[in-house]
């Protein structure tokens, strides 16, 4: 199973990754790779915990572009891992 994640850097700089089909699943790193690295043990620690307390697997959330009835097709979802400036949610100018 895939599990989309949201990369987006801080005002600090810090890279912050989360997996938004797993709650609270939050990780970061100095660098995008390394915040990707420490989101993927994460969300691993995440399932396997799932699993060992006989929880149900989260299912990944569908994003419209996935085919979900009714969607403007030239709807984009987010990026997986952002190209982003760490600025560009927030307005620059």
């Amino acid at each position: 199973m895939k599990y989309r994640v949201v990369i987006e850097a801080d005002e600090d700089g810090v890279f912050v990754a989360e997996c938004p089909s797993l709650p609270g699943c939050i990780s970061q790193g100095k660098t995008r790779a390394e915040a990707l690295a420490s989101i993927k043990d994460a969300m691993i620690g995440y399932l396997a915990s799932l699993k060992k307390h006989g929880e149900p697997r989260l299912a990944p959330t569908r994003s419209p572009a996935a085919g979900w009835p009714g969607t403007d097709p030239a709807f984009r979802p987010r990026p997986t891992v952002s190209d982003r400036p760490p600025d560009w949610d927030r307005g620059s100018g």
